[in-house]
């Protein structure tokens, strides 16, 4: 997308939560008339236009580096694989073999764990 795009993105993504947020804040205000079908749609949309707004801030220049300064910060970093084949994580190891822990069990199709 680029910068143009990342601009775009943030553009668009701010106008659709401020104009969701103004539909929400009318149709409130006029609860006592009788509302249209318009009204009546863009209040059941209205969480969804509220969900692409933050998740399309993310994809923005300004909003989206503040989003991944808060991340740093939390240390909500993406979790990396484990690739050391010694690691025996959730199951334990006895002469050779790999015996799951209860627990794992219950989370295995029954063809799995009856042998």
């Amino acid at each position: 997308m680029g910068e143009p795009g990342r601009i775009y993105s943030e553009v668009a993504a701010s106008w659709l939560g401020i104009l969701a947020l103004a539909g929400g804040w009318l149709w409130w205000a006029k609860r006592k008339k009788k509302r249209s079908l318009h009204s009546a749609l863009g209040i059941w949309l209205l969480p969804g236009f509220l969900f692409l707004t933050v998740t399309g801030l993310t994809w923005s220049s300004m909003a989206g580096g503040n989003i991944a300064n808060l991340r740093a910060e939390l240390d909500w970093t993406q979790p990396s694989v484990n690739t050391d084949e010694h690691a025996h994580h959730g199951h334990e190891s006895q002469g050779g073999k790999c015996r799951l822990k209860k627990a794992s069990i219950l989370l295995l199709p029954p063809h799995v764990w009856r042998g």
